[in-house]
């Protein structure tokens, strides 16, 4: 009995060396699936993280895609809206091109009629050109025929005034002895017999002097009268007398004037000026003159009333045209003298005005 207990407690014995030596084997194959878990977790772990960080930098270039993708949505409704504006637009030009096409095509048939009217009045002006050489031809011979006469009577009248200043001479010489007999006259009672003739014949030679200086007097005033205003024509030699009826004439205008002087400086110097700025901004004015920089004040302010000026460069040539109805032509010669002509004649105004607007015709508008 007690052999086969102790029999039995080694069999047990055995049983648990084995057991346990089982439990090892398996503790250890345990373990090493425990590693190899471990190693495999590890791993994964890892190939997680890589994961996540390019899952990361997926997540973020899809932003910036999106991102991208909507900055080219919106840059392509913006050019699409763009297109749209610009397609209009192009309709639009389209519209204006096919009406200014047909603008151009209106000009060109007006460009043709207004070729014609030029190439007419190409015509008239050569034929005004040959009258207006015929006409200044007669008006050098007139000039030239008035030019004598006005010589004669200058020669007349220069005679007439030497003969009027020795009569004032004779007269002052016999006043001076008449004063000196008349001052003797009561040193000379005495002698009043054998002195009266000598008297008397003082008083008449005195009385005859001033008799011949009146009627002198009268020759002078009808040379001048036949020199100056005759049914309002007249002559002038003398640049103040020019100056003076340019501005009479000037300051009865009305409705229009034309003006044109050796120099536009002279229509300030000459009083003009004030006169033309007092005009109402209806009175044609049409100034035509060598005009220069220091003039500028000049053209500056007349221009504001709407005054119209023409660069000329002769310098001889004194001309006022005013409301067609007074004229005033002269000419400066060379020794700053001026042989002028007025007259308020239609017939005289009808026959000079080619020559009254050769300024304005040949001159430059400014």
């Amino acid at each position: 009995m007690s052999q086969k207990g102790s029999k039995k407690q080694q069999n047990q014995s055995v049983d648990s060396l084995e057991s346990l030596l089982a439990s090892k084997d398996q503790s250890e194959q345990l373990q090493k699936k425990i590693d190899m878990l471990s190693n495999e977790l590890s791993e994964t772990r890892s190939k997680l993280e890589t994961t996540t960080t390019q899952l990361n930098d997926l997540t973020t270039e899809h932003e910036e895609l999106k991102t991208s993708s909507e900055k080219e949505c919106e840059l392509k409704e913006s050019l699409t809206a763009q297109f749209n504006d610009l397609n209009e637009e192009l309709k639009d030009l389209k519209k204006n091109v096919s009406a200014k096409d047909e603008a151009m095509a209106t000009k060109d048939n007006q460009l043709m009629d207004k070729d014609e009217i030029i190439k007419s009045k190409d015509e008239e002006l050569q034929n005004l050109s040959a009258q207006f050489a015929e006409l200044q031809a007669q008006v050098n011979d007139s000039q030239s025929t008035q030019s004598d006469k006005v010589a004669e009577l200058q020669e007349q009248l220069m005679t007439l005034q030497k003969e009027k200043e020795m009569a004032k001479l004779a007269e002052a010489n016999a006043k001076a002895k008449l004063q000196e007999l008349t001052t003797n006259y009561d040193k000379l009672k005495v002698k009043m017999r054998d002195t009266g003739d000598s008297v008397l014949g003082a008083t008449m030679q005195a009385e005859k002097l001033q008799a011949e200086i009146n009627e002198k007097d009268a020759e002078i005033v009808a040379l001048n009268e036949k020199l100056g205003s005759n049914s309002g024509s007249g002559a002038m030699l003398e640049k103040d007398k020019l100056a003076e009826i340019m501005m009479a004439t000037l300051q009865r205008t009305q409705r229009s004037i034309r003006i044109c002087l050796p120099s536009l400086s002279l229509v300030e110097s000459l009083g003009l000026l004030p006169v033309i700025q007092g005009f109402p901004r209806t009175t044609v004015v049409n100034i035509a003159a060598d005009i220069k920089a220091t003039d500028e004040h000049i053209v500056m302010d007349l221009k504001k009333r709407g005054v119209t000026f023409t660069q000329y460069d002769h310098k001889d040539r004194w001309i006022m045209n005013r409301d067609g109805e007074d004229m005033v032509v002269a000419l400066e010669m060379t020794d700053g003298e001026v042989i002028g002509f007025y007259s308020n004649e239609p017939r005289v105004i009808t026959m000079l005005n080619t020559v009254i607007m050769e300024p304005w015709v040949k001159g430059m508008k400014i």
